[in-house]
């Protein structure tokens, strides 16, 4: 009996001890998994971070180089029709230049406009000054 007891003994033994062995494989192909996929997303996290940040940059020089073209056709244009009007008229702007006075054809502050005096009846009681006011208005 002690024979077969040694035996099972040494039996399990080495069930166990393989158990263990199998157990610890296990463990360590798992955590060699869970770092992959962690340097995996964490990859993918910094692939997508750089993406978006020269989405920003393409964005952001699109504009700028919006701006030049428009500026350059405005320019270009601008340059096509110079021309000026011999007789300024109020309110037109004659050129692109900025060298041209623009406010030639403006009145001298010193000079007043002549204004219109109308006599007013001192008759009228203040509930026909809006009748006044209102005539012919159509109401």
């Amino acid at each position: 009996m002690r024979i077969l007891a040694a035996i099972l003994a040494g039996f399990f033994a080495v069930v166990v001890l393989l158990s263990l062995a199998t157990a610890l494989t296990s463990a360590a192909a798992n955590l060699a998994n869970g770092v992959a996929f962690a340097t995996a997303s964490t990859a993918l996290l910094t692939s997508q971070c750089i993406t978006g940040f020269m989405v920003l940059v393409a964005i952001i020089a699109g504009i700028g180089v919006g701006f030049g073209v428009a500026n350059f056709l405005a320019f270009r244009s601008a340059a096509k029709r110079q021309w000026i009007n011999p007789l300024p008229q109020p309110g037109i702007q004659h050129s692109f230049r900025q060298e041209q006075p623009t406010a030639g054809y403006l009145p001298d502050p010193g000079v007043r406009l002549p204004s219109l005096y109308l006599p007013v009846d001192q008759t009228r009681q203040p509930e026909e000054a809006e009748d006044t006011l209102f005539k012919n208005w159509g109401w």
